[in-house]
């Protein structure tokens, strides 16, 4: 699957400098189970890339990984541990503003 969409420009209004996309699977012994995509439920491979929020004593990295079968994106707040799904309005000019109560 090729990139064709960027990550989010923004996190809450706060830029994000990604990293370019990668797609070494990451080896871990014993391996967990596979999670499914949330969007197309398949189990496949996951490009993951990390982001870096500025100024970062306040904010804490970010990790976005790619379902490599429909494209769909998740991003964990790697300090909270928290994951959103991302949805097409994510991806505008402003970036992606948590909506409902946290969730985006």
């Amino acid at each position: 699957m090729s990139d064709p969409r960027p990550l989010p420009v923004a996190w809450d209004g706060v830029p994000i400098a990604w990293e370019d996309w990668d797609y070494t699977p990451i080896i871990i012994c014993p391996p967990p189970r596979p999670d499914p995509c949330p969007e197309c439920g398949r189990i496949a491979p996951k490009a993951t890339a990390h982001g870096t929020r500025k100024p970062t004593q306040w904010h804490g990295p970010l990790s976005a990984a790619r379902c490599t079968n429909c494209g769909h994106d998740q991003v964990t707040d790697l300090n909270g541990d928290t994951t959103w799904d991302l949805d097409p309005l994510d991806y505008g000019p402003d970036g992606s503003w948590a909506v409902n109560g946290g969730r985006r």
